[in-house]
């Protein structure tokens, strides 16, 4: 069973991208990383960097669905 971690922030989303993710590629994967980078360098609005974490942790459960 997964224990659900709360992500808060692009710093974490970061941490998560780096540490937690298992599978670490895919379309979604180095734009996530790119645009969390960004966020907490504050070049980039934390809003963008959620939806590209989102759209990366849809992807990678998707990924980990077909193993």
């Amino acid at each position: 069973m997964e224990v659900l971690v709360p992500v808060i922030g692009p710093s974490a989303a970061l941490r998560f991208l780096l540490s937690d993710f298992l599978i670490c590629h895919g379309e979604k994967y180095r734009p996530a990383l790119t645009a969390c980078r960004l966020a907490v360098r504050n070049r980039a609005a934390p809003s963008h960097a959620r939806l590209c974490f989102v759209d990366a942790y849809v992807e990678y459960m998707e990924m980990r669905a077909k193993r």
